[in-house]
């Protein structure tokens, strides 16, 4: 008997790569360049009235947007355990009550733990009139995760 692989376990081998090129394939077309070419060719709002952005293109917007708002919508409490610099913190429960503290001529990135309060947050500043919405997918969860920095009360 030879040793070696057979001709068949080759082509078997042979397919198993190609699958998994193509997967790796659709996987970047979907979950990378899709959505960074989405965010280069479509408005900056989206039929809900805000656009979502990864962790990644919200550090671009704070870095090359002139007086962008960062709203964070978490409790006060969770704000004072670490937050995005230069950040302000108006709590979700209480943005409809706070909402005159807010231009809405501003570009705003809104912010919270997870993502899910901020969109909650950018459907209620659309609704008012508000039209320059950035929401931060995956929050401060995710900016954590980037090993992007955050700021603490003194």
């Amino acid at each position: 008997m030879k040793a070696g692989l057979s001709i068949n376990q080759k082509r078997l081998i042979t397919i198993v790569v190609i699958v998994a090129m193509v997967f790796a394939s659709a996987t970047y077309y979907t979950y990378i360049w899709l959505p960074s070419f989405q965010s280069t060719t479509t408005s900056t709002t989206t039929t809900k009235g805000y656009q979502n952005v990864t962790v990644e293109q919200a550090k671009e917007l704070i870095s090359n947007t002139t007086g962008l708002v960062i709203l964070d919508v978490r409790t006060l409490d969770e704000f004072n355990s670490g937050h995005i610099a230069g950040a302000i913190c108006i709590p979700v429960t209480t943005l409809q009550g706070n909402i005159s503290k807010l231009d809405p001529q501003s570009y705003i990135l809104v912010t919270c733990g997870t993502g899910t309060r901020s969109a909650q947050a950018s459907t209620i500043l659309a609704n008012n009139g508000f039209h320059h919405l950035y929401n931060m997918l995956g929050g401060l969860t995710a900016w954590k995760a980037a090993n992007y920095p955050v700021v603490y009360p003194t």
